[in-house]
This record gives structure tokens, C-alpha cells and sequence, in this order.
């Protein structure tokens, strides 16, 4: 009886752990063998009551490269990244920072500290006014994380406008279109990054935290530029503008939105809040909901999003 026992124990156990083993092999080969695709999640952290919450933007390229664009004000990003990346995976290619205040920093201290990162991008220190002369100049998080970076030797690369971010995947095109030494910046306002991603006849702009005066100078280096200088409705068929903030008047402008003509807009915005966006002080104000071609998707009530391009076109959908 002892010996039957112990054998059915023993059979129960080699079959538990062929079928994990089973499992476990599946759950690895649907990550590594996904569809070659760019993949966009755009996640809003830190909500609470009537608080829109801090944006976290995660990027997983065609060629398996991923980039982590801010990370909030607490380390809830972590869990938003175990949501969206196999368990075995603790390394992200890219980090940029595009705002040292400590409600974009805050939240990569746990992502330095969890994952290995292989570089950060942040802002070019010469470009930053006296207000904000370097990274570190606006928070305390942003001291701790400049000193886990320096403990763990991780690559820093500073851009301004007009430089390309090398990513690693050949299929993915990144150009600065802010900071700019030309630029005259504000002494209250710490300096942000921008920039222009492309993938295919694809494109995502990273507007970030601009005011409505930058944004006017970053629609001229759309304009301007020598690798983005071909995006028109007949070279590009879908684009996607990241721009938290834009529900607040005053904040965003025309401008941009006439450079860059989206057809989706991922807004930060408080469920009481208007959608309106000002064009100047003597025009009436410039309401996106009025745009053609436009999806207007806001995280804080219509949820977390990915957005998913095969190079041709942008498809979207809601994450759980």
C-alpha cells in the first residue's frame, strides 16, 4: 500500500511538473516569437480622485528593442511594465527622461533599481536655463536617480533638437525636436525633451510637457526637418500625438496640431475638465473635438491603451 502510494505520488508530481514545464515553454514562446510589430502602451499612473494621473510610455520595436519614456511620481510603473513584459525579463534597451521634475523621475529610482538599463536619454545640460542648468535641479528624485545611474555606470546621452536616438532597431527612426539652444526658455519652467518617432508611413510625436510657445518652436522643427520633412497625408497614413496635458487651456495651441495633423490624440485629462485648447488670448479657443480624423482617447476615464503598427497603419486597444 506504502509503495503504491508513494509511486502515485511520484507520478502526480512528474506530471504536474511536465505540465508546468509545458506551460512555462508556451508562455516563453508566445514572448519571444510575437508578431513583428511596433508596440505603443501608454499607461496613466499615480491616479487618484479627481487627479489625472503622470504618463509612462512603453515601446517594444519590431526587432524586440524596449524603451520606458518617464516613469511617474511613485514606482507603481513596475507593475504597469510586469503587465506588459514576460517575468524573465529585467532589462529595458532605453530610458528617457524628457522632465526632471519628480512627477516624471520618481518612478524610474524603482525602475534603475529593478531592471538593467542599458542607457539613459535625458535632456543636453547646456541647453537648460538657470533654473534647471542639469539634470538634478528640480526634486529629490531626481538627485537619487542621477546617483543610481552613476552607481550602476549606465550610459547617459544628452540630445537637443535636431539629434537622432539610436535605439538599436534599424526599422525605427527617433529625432529631438526639443530642447533647442535657440530657444528662449522660460526661468520658472524646467526644460523638457520631444521628439518624432517613425516607423514606416507610421509617426508618433512626443509633445510631453511643452508649453504652448515651445510647441509653436517644435512645429517648426517638423517643418524644418530632413528626415520628417516628407510627412505629408500622401507619405504618412497614421499619427498618433502624445501630448498629457492638453485638456488644460492655455497649454496647447494650433499650431501643432496644423504641423502635425493627428489622427489620435492620448490626453492626461480629469473627468470634469474641458477638452478645449486655446489658440491665443484674442481668438476663441481651439477645441480638438472640432478636428476631422481625429480619436481623442483619454486615459484617466477611457483607460490604459496599446497602440500597435505594422508600419502602415495604427491599430488600438484597451489594456486590462
Amino acid at each position: 500500500m506504502y509503495d503504491w502510494m508513494m509511486k502515485s505520488i511520484i507520478s502526480l508530481s512528474a506530471t504536474v511538473m511536465i505540465l508546468s514545464g509545458i506551460g512555462l515553454g508556451t508562455y516563453v514562446w508566445h514572448w519571444e516569437h510575437r508578431p513583428h510589430v511596433l508596440e505603443i502602451y501608454c499607461f496613466a499612473l499615480d491616479k487618484s480622485g479627481n487627479s489625472p494621473g503622470n504618463l509612462a510610455v512603453f515601446i517594444r520595436t519590431p526587432d524586440g528593442h524596449t524603451i520606458l519614456i518617464d516613469g511617474g511620481k511613485s514606482s507603481s510603473v513596475v507593475s504597469a511594465l510586469g503587465s506588459v513584459m514576460p517575468f524573465y525579463r529585467r532589462s529595458i534597451d532605453t530610458v528617457i527622461s524628457t522632465n526632471p521634475d519628480d512627477s516624471h523621475v520618481t518612478g524610474l529610482v524603482a525602475v534603475v533599481a529593478r531592471y538593467h538599463v542599458g542607457k539613459i536619454v535625458r535632456l543636453n545640460a547646456a541647453d537648460a536655463s538657470s533654473s534647471a542648468a542639469d539634470f538634478v535641479a528640480t526634486g529629490s528624485a531626481s538627485t537619487t536617480l542621477t546617483d543610481e545611474i552613476s552607481k550602476q555606470k549606465i550610459p547617459i546621452v544628452e540630445v537637443s533638437a535636431g539629434d537622432s536616438i539610436d535605439i538599436g532597431d534599424p526599422a525605427i527612426l527617433i529625432q529631438a525636436l526639443f530642447p533647442s539652444p535657440d530657444f528662449q526658455f522660460s526661468k520658472t519652467n524646467p526644460q523638457v525633451i520631444s521628439f518624432l518617432l517613425r516607423y514606416g508611413s507610421t509617426t508618433v510625436l512626443f509633445g510631453g510637457d511643452l508649453t504652448k510657445k515651445e510647441q509653436e518652436y517644435a512645429a517648426g522643427e517638423i517643418a524644418s526637418s530632413t528626415d520628417f520633412s516628407s510627412i505629408t497625408p500622401a507619405s504618412i497614413s497614421s499619427r498618433l500625438l502624445i501630448l498629457p496635458h492638453a485638456e488644460n487651456v492655455g497649454v496647447a495651441g494650433e499650431h501643432l496640431f496644423e504641423a502635425y495633423a493627428p489622427n489620435y490624440i492620448v490626453v492626461l485629462k480629469k473627468p470634469t475638465s474641458s477638452t478645449r485648447i486655446k489658440n491665443t488670448p484674442k481668438k476663441p479657443p481651439f477645441d480638438i473635438s472640432s478636428l476631422s480624423n481625429l480619436s481623442v482617447i483619454n486615459l484617466t476615464t477611457d483607460g490604459n491603451v496599446e497602440f500597435i503598427s505594422d508600419g502602415s497603419v495604427f491599430s488600438v486597444k484597451k489594456l486590462k
